[in-house]
């Protein structure tokens, strides 16, 4: 249940509703290369199995900038 102020600082209570909350999503499978080229690469990876509840939107990747390293 929810209640919005104004500015005399009241308001009415909403009306209550139910809200699930989603759990953690399982993990993707581990990214591999595809190709490469001095300014891009590509990669892909197995999706995660579950989405706990709620769609996965997106994923992120980030990149180690030291050479070498993974």
């Amino acid at each position: 249940m929810v209640r919005a102020f104004n500015k005399a600082g009241s308001g009415a209570n909403s009306t209550i509703i139910t809200c699930y909350t989603a759990t953690i999503p399982g993990q993707p499978g581990s990214p591999q290369l595809v190709s490469s080229s001095a300014t891009q690469i590509t990669v892909k990876w197995q999706p995660a199995y579950d989405d706990g509840g709620s769609p996965i939107s997106f994923y992120e990747l980030s990149m180690d900038k030291i050479e070498g390293l993974g």
